[in-house]
């Protein structure tokens, strides 16, 4: 029973110490997504950056509501075509749509760096355009402190449970072992009785080894 309590105080004590540590971890709601409207204004383009590692994705989706014939140009680039881009420059791009009305994709990292979504509607001299714009950025999957904890923790306290119960149980043999030998040795000494004795006056029988005197007759013993 030590042994269990002493387990079960280990138990709480590591259950303490990762509730602890949990408070220290970052908990947070990625910001970067985005959902709205916008009006692009002719001549002019609109860009939405995200710094991205490898594997991490962007789900883009818009549609041309208002404007002209209802279509838009659109380039994913990394950070220095970004820059060639805004220069007027030739640029190499991810990805590209060039006078489209709507359209889903997903664009995935190769590397990390920062990346650009442009719309852009410098073809149009004259009519601005309408564009309905959702963007969701999905990180790749990372290993998870917390997680990590929670892993940590669950196996050191099954281990702990685990060497409790062998330790239990081999204790508990030895005390059982130990018991059963107490009592045979005292079933072996409890065994040992005074053996029957007879007078040879009156040959009453009584337990008294070797009494010279019978204590029924009174009269001497012939040992």
């Amino acid at each position: 029973m030590k042994i269990i309590r002493k387990t079960t105080k280990i138990i709480l004590l590591l259950t303490i110490t990762y509730l602890l540590l949990l408070s220290f971890v970052p908990f947070g709601v990625c910001s970067s997504n985005v959902s709205e409207t916008r009006v692009i204004p002719a001549g002019s383009y609109l860009a939405y950056s995200y710094a991205m590692k490898e594997d991490d994705k962007l789900d883009v989706s818009f549609e041309v509501t208002l404007g002209g014939n209802l279509d838009i140009n659109l380039w994913v680039v990394d950070s220095a075509n970004f820059l060639r881009y805004e220069d007027g420059d030739s640029f190499y791009y991810k990805f590209r749509l060039e006078r489209y009305v709507n359209y889903d994709f997903q664009f995935k990292a190769e590397e990390s760096d920062t990346y650009y979504v442009i719309f852009s509607n410098t073809f149009s001299i004259i009519t601005s355009k309408t564009v309905d714009i959702d963007i969701e950025y999905t990180p790749a999957p990372t290993f998870d402190f917390s997680s990590g904890l929670i892993i940590f923790f669950v196996f050191g306290a099954v281990a702990i449970g685990i060497y409790a119960l062998i330790k239990h149980n081999r204790e508990s043999k030895k005390t059982n072992e130990k018991v059963g030998k107490t009592v045979k040795e005292d079933l072996n000494q409890g065994s040992i009785l005074p053996k029957k004795q007879f007078c040879s006056n009156c040959g009453e029988q009584f337990l008294e080894d070797k009494t010279e005197y019978c204590p029924y007759c009174g009269k001497q013993n012939i040992l």
